[in-house]
């Protein structure tokens, strides 16, 4: 999900009757403001593509292995069972991290098919 903080004040030329020295010190302010927002903007555009810190997946054969090079040793993750798959009621669920790739969740039942929303904290 991107934001978009585009900034759009249509700078006009120098007001009558103010100095072009504090007009000038306005634009620069101003460009700082928008680049600001570019830079914000091109970062949550990074971080919900492969880096994103949450999302939905479903298990196969009880697991799944979710890719993420901005997890870390110090990762948190959280998960949560959304929709029940092959099993009639929610199962323990195991999280294993591995530094730079991702990490793996593992149902407590190998026949569950159910979708897991996750979130985690690099």
């Amino acid at each position: 999900m991107a934001i978009d903080l585009d900034v759009n004040l249509n700078l006009p030329e120098t007001p009558k009757g103010v100095p072009e020295e504090l007009f000038s010190q306005f634009r620069i302010l101003y460009n700082a403001i928008r680049n600001l927002g570019s830079y914000v903007s091109s970062l949550a555009t990074s971080l919900a593509g492969e880096t994103s810190i949450r999302g939905r997946t479903t298990l196969v054969a009880g697991t799944k292995t979710v890719t993420n090079t901005a997890v870390t040793a110090n990762t948190t993750v959280f998960c949560t069972v959304q929709t029940l798959g092959t099993v009639a009621a929610p199962k323990a669920i195991h999280v294993v991290v591995t530094p730079s790739v991702g990490f793996t969740i593992t149902s407590a039942d190998v026949t569950d098919t159910s979708v897991v929303a996750w979130m985690f904290f690099p």
